[in-house]
Parts: structure tokens; C-alpha cells; sequence
């Protein structure tokens, strides 16, 4: 489980914390959850953490002015490749609108998004800049 994100001298991610778990005893329904392993905490390096451990989505993040098509509380983006309506943002998993709620499903698509995105991005980096001109 996720504990903390680590953060460097000059407030930039320099990593996640995490603690293993193990399975505690059947609670009244019978379902079993983790519960933290003492002494088992451990880092992981990283420059960026994209938060991804709910099983709702969570759009409190987005930017007000961004004007986001949301619906049923769900980001809008194309099936074909997982753009969203705002140049440059992309949106895959349980935040989109078409997804089928799996884990498969949101982690497959996850990769399918980033594929999108890098692509996108290379596609601006050999756009020639635009300069308006006028008579």
C-alpha cells in the first residue's frame, strides 16, 4: 500500500513509500482485508506518481477553467484514443466513461492512453511553430 510520497529538496517527487500487508481475519461478510505488515515499509524512486489507487473517480484535481466534458461524473474521451476534449490531457481506467469497471480493463487501457499520449507528443514536438503574419 501506498504511504507517502517522498519529496526532494525542492519539493519535487523523488519517490513513493510503501508498506507491505498481509491478509487480516474474515470481517461480518466474510471479506478479509490487508492489514499492514510492521517493519516491512520500503521506497521506490520516481519523478512522477499519477494517483491510482481508488475505485471511484476522482476529478477534484481538474482545473475549474479546463471546462472537462463530465458525465455521470466521468471524464468524456475519444474510444479511439483516449483523449479527453482539452488539448493534451488524456484519460483512461475509472476516471473515463466507457470503461467496464475491471481492473483488466482500466490497467489495459492505461497502457492503450499512454501509447495515445506519446504519440500525441511526438507529433507536437515536429509541429513547425505557427507565426501569424500580417500585411
Amino acid at each position: 500500500s501506498p504511504v507517502e510520497i517522498i519529496g526532494d529538496e525542492t519539493g519535487r517527487v523523488a519517490g513513493v513509500r510503501f508498506v507491505r500487508n498481509r491478509l487480516g481475519e474474515p470481517d461480518a461478510t466474510g471479506r478479509r482485508s490487508p492489514v499492514p505488515i510492521p517493519g516491512s515499509e520500503y521506497g521506490v524512486p520516481a519523478q512522477t506518481v499519477i494517483a491510482a489507487v481508488s475505485q471511484a473517480a476522482d476529478t477534484t484535481f481538474l482545473p475549474v477553467d479546463a471546462s472537462f466534458h463530465i458525465s455521470r461524473g466521468r471524464m468524456r474521451v475519444d474510444p479511439g484514443s483516449y483523449a479527453t476534449n482539452v488539448r493534451g490531457v488524456f484519460a483512461c481506467g475509472d476516471v473515463q466513461d466507457h470503461t467496464y469497471r475491471q481492473a483488466v480493463t482500466a490497467a489495459g487501457s492505461g497502457t492503450m492512453a499512454a501509447l495515445d499520449a506519446q504519440r500525441w507528443l511526438e507529433e507536437q514536438r515536429h509541429q513547425p511553430e505557427v507565426t501569424a503574419v500580417t500585411a
